[in-house]
């Protein structure tokens, strides 16, 4: 089975192309241009090396948010918008998760952390079995990076620190007694293989397949954009 994979949510546009378990192509781009204007050309070029056409892919998977509104909304409609005329199943991971799966054959625990602004993040902690099993230990969550000592204290063992916001992230976890390190350069930023490996993990492990449609791929908010922060400050109401 063709899987799909890619990433908009944070500065930088991945993708992937897997061919079974088998990586086929991987993309990766940092472009002060917008993500609309990078993902599809990278998409087309993969799909052109790899001699099929978006029909034949068997599954398409994008990271759904949380990260930077714009670039959730970018993914989450460019995924609705291939798989939806071949009824292709579509899957939305967490942005999180799936940089949570870049790591399933290190063994211990995974914090990725992405830069909120205003002193926060958002984060969650998983567990990777070193086999290819991430475990969430976690929901996604909007948390001070000053809080982020507590978040992970029931925590054991060494913590891998990965995102936009590493060294902030790190000092606070180590700040409160934490043994954290910095993940790997590459292993870093979001990742639209980590995206194709965590959707074919849970397409494939699903009951009912037929829920995986365009029409349900919903993008993951864990607050209000910044134009509706500031419309509730007027006090306007709908």
């Amino acid at each position: 089975m063709w899987t799909l994979g890619f990433d908009t949510t944070a500065g930088v546009v991945t993708a992937a192309l897997l061919d079974g378990e088998t990586v086929a192509f991987k993309y990766s781009c940092k472009s002060s241009t917008s993500h609309s204007t990078t993902l599809l050309p990278a998409i087309e070029d993969m799909l052109r090396k790899a001699e099929i056409s978006v029909k034949d892919l068997g599954l398409i998977s994008c990271s759904a948010g949380p990260g930077s509104f714009t670039g959730v909304r970018i993914g989450t409609s460019t995924a609705k918008g291939l798989a939806a005329p071949h009824d292709i199943p579509c899957v939305g991971v967490s942005s999180l998760e799936a940089m949570a799966y870049m790591f399933g054959s290190t063994e211990g625990i995974v914090c990725p952390a992405l830069n909120a602004r205003r002193g926060n993040v958002y984060t969650a902690l998983f567990r990777s079995d070193g086999k290819g099993n991430v475990t969430r230990l976690t929901p996604d969550d909007l948390v001070a990076i000053s809080g982020l000592g507590e978040f992970a204290a029931q925590t054991d063992g060494t913590i891998t620190v990965t995102g936009d916001a590493n060294d902030e992230v790190l000092a606070s976890l180590t700040d409160a007694g934490l043994d954290a390190v910095i993940a790997p350069v590459g292993y870093e930023l979001p990742s639209g293989f980590g995206a194709a490996l965590a959707g074919r993990k849970k397409y494939l492990e699903a009951d009912d397949k037929s829920a995986f449609t365009a029409k349900a791929l919903m993008p993951i908010y864990l607050r209000k954009s910044q134009a509706e922060r500031e419309l509730d400050k007027t006090g306007y109401k709908a």
